[in-house]
């Protein structure tokens, strides 16, 4: 991730969120469903799913590759026998050793030809979202400092890039993927709904991370389920019905309170490997 990458995900108001309805309905009730769980998006297009097609054979010439990430999905995807691929972040480097600092237009420019001459068969996407969380609406004495303002500007920006790039892959007629926490002001963006209004045909699933394994310390140390609501944007019929994992409230959440947001911006292993092992 860019300048804000050690900033911890802030998903503190989760926990009240409704979860989606069963992947197994319809794709029509599935994007209904997703829709109600926020209803600041009501502004978009209808989203369904754009199907451009097998652009490539995921297990000969295509490849999973990430941005504003550190290598989550890439490793699983290549022991799944997947091309190799990328993970650009402020935790890896380029050829010349430099971080992937996307607050920098050189990094961006050369980000962008990566995509244009690589081009991935799956670009997954997860900037940060500290200035959309939820917890940054409790705090709105804040949003009138000078400080607060200016890295806002930023995560607007890594935000604006971040569609420019899924934008190439849709152009091209390749696929992309998504995140951001399902309560995140950045669903409200100029910048995303612009987008899904261009390309009225896209998926937007709502997923509870439990359902992927994700846990965290209890009260008493051991560790238990974690909701961690989580929205995903795809061009991808095959990601949305992956992905969409309402919660069936069979066991007790922690909270991601008290520093355990931390450890919760890590996709659990269960995710990684479905993403990787997905027939897009």
């Amino acid at each position: 991730m860019a300048e804000e990458n050690s900033t911890v995900h802030n998903d503190l108001m989760e926990e009240a969120t409704p979860g989606a309805a069963s992947s197994s309905a319809p794709a029509s009730s599935r994007k209904r469903s997703a829709e109600v769980v926020s209803e600041d998006l009501e502004a978009m297009a209808d989203i369904m799913s754009l199907h451009v097609g097998p652009a490539y054979q995921m297990d000969s010439q295509g490849s999973i590759c990430e941005v504003y990430s550190p290598p989550r999905v890439v490793p699983h995807a290549e022991r799944s026998g997947i091309c190799p691929g990328w993970s650009l972040d402020l935790t890896t480097t380029n050829a010349e050793g430099c971080p992937w600092d996307f607050s920098k237009a050189s990094c961006r420019a050369e980000a962008r030809k990566l995509v244009q001459e690589h081009r991935p068969l799956l670009l997954i996407g997860s900037p940060m979202c500290t200035w959309f969380s939820a917890l940054q609406n409790l705090k709105k004495w804040r949003q009138d400092t000078a400080e607060w303002q200016a890295g806002y500007r930023r995560a607007v920006e890594h935000m604006r890039f971040v569609f420019e790039l899924y934008e190439l892959q849709v152009q091209g007629g390749r696929y992309f993927l998504h995140e951001h926490p399902a309560q995140a002001s950045s669903w409200k963006l100029p910048e995303v709904v612009e987008f899904c209004a261009r390309y009225p045909h896209l998926y937007a699933v709502t997923g509870a991370m439990c359902q992927f394994g994700l846990v965290t310390p209890g009260p008493r140390g051991d560790l238990q389920p974690a909701r961690k609501l989580t929205r995903w944007l795809t061009n991808s019929a095959c990601l949305a019905e992956t992905l969409e994992r309402p919660c069936l409230d069979g066991h007790t959440h922690t909270p991601l309170l008290h520093g355990r947001a931390a450890a919760a911006q890590v996709y659990p292993p269960q995710l990684c490997k479905a993403l990787s092992l997905i027939h897009i």
